[in-house]
């Protein structure tokens, strides 16, 4: 699954995987907004985040609020100047009206992956769009394809490149969680024996912070 298309609430989110970025399209009352995520930014700190409209939950409270003092009316207010029928009348047309809003409080709702970058942003993907099986299938080709391309591209090692250029790449993969620290440590032991370093104990005090 190499692409990923959203609509909700008036806005369409498309997420395209290429060989060694994604496209991210947003789209919304006419405005479009385009960006190219390089696959060094992907980390794989990914989190929940929800989004919601609370005015829609106020209003539909209001609406139950009157209902109630309808209601009210209707049994315990003998200074009422509506009859009985229509205070009930009344009454259900507001708990109508709430239930409305609630409906559309519940609709416009929003459960996020929000996944996040190395330039401090996040990307933002609809947790249930099309379905949670298909975005976390999508999520989980967007790590294979930023593994593929990273690791050939930072773990190469030549002789004549910086011996310190080379071991903050290696750093690098392993900040972006592409492999585990065993392969970090004999990806390092191949460095220092191609750049003749000495062996020495592996350190982590790099500047990649999570």
């Amino acid at each position: 699954m190499e692409e990923l298309l959203q609509k909700k609430n008036f806005t369409q989110r498309q997420i395209r995987i290429t060989s060694r970025e994604l496209l991210y399209e947003e789209s919304s009352w006419g405005k479009v907004n385009e960006v190219a995520i390089p696959f060094e930014c992907v980390t794989k700190s990914i989190t929940n985040q929800q989004v919601v409209n609370n005015y829609w939950l106020v209003i539909g409270l209001f609406f139950v609020y009157l209902g109630i003092l309808f209601l009210y009316g209707a049994f315990f207010d003998p200074a009422k100047d509506i009859s009985q029928g229509e205070s009930l009348m009344t009454s259900l047309v507001m708990f109508m009206i709430a239930g409305a809003f609630g409906g559309l409080y519940q609709y416009t709702k929003e459960e996020f992956w929000k996944l996040r970058l190395t330039n401090g942003t996040y990307l933002f993907i609809l947790k249930n769009m099309p379905s949670e099986e298909e975005v976390d299938e999508f999520i989980e080709t967007i790590y294979a394809r930023r593994d593929e391309y990273l690791i050939p591209v930072l773990s190469e090692i030549n002789p004549r490149v910086n011996y310190e250029t080379q071991l903050e790449n290696l750093k690098f993969l392993q900040y972006l969680q592409v492999w585990e620290e065993k392969e970090y440590t004999a990806a390092k032991e191949k460095l220092d024996e191609a750049c003749g370093q000495k062996p020495r104990a592996i350190g982590f005090g790099n500047h990649w912070q999570a």
